[in-house]
């Protein structure tokens, strides 16, 4: 009964905390614009530890942009890009948390440029 009673104190101090990744989501993306027009990108991430997170976007056209400063779980982030050629661009957006754990890409959204 000893024995048990040391395992299970070894096994309770050797458990780790979990980490969860964020989930980004786009809140927000016009459905179209002009080519040049600056426009903004609202997205957030929601970290399930509640840990601060930052957020990065990938436009569609070849470009990723940097993570942006940490912010509170759930807080919103605002990019604006502007895209030079007609066409039509899916954004996306990836989050990291503080903990160090990285979300996939979310799913996309189009935007029309024309």
């Amino acid at each position: 009964m000893k024995w048990l009673f040391i395992l299970l104190l070894v096994s309770f101090a050797c458990e780790t905390k979990r980490n969860s990744p964020p989930v980004p989501e786009i809140v927000e993306i016009p459905d179209s614009a002009h080519p040049k027009q600056v426009i903004t990108i609202k997205a957030r991430a929601i970290d399930p530890d509640g840990d601060y997170v930052s957020i990065r976007f990938d436009f569609g056209d070849g470009n990723i942009s940097d993570y942006s400063e940490w912010v509170r779980s759930g807080s919103l982030v605002l990019f604006e890009k502007a895209y030079v050629a007609p066409g039509e661009y899916y954004v996306s957006v990836q989050a990291r948390d503080f903990e160090g754990n990285h979300s996939l890409w979310s799913s996309g959204k189009t935007i029309r440029i024309e």
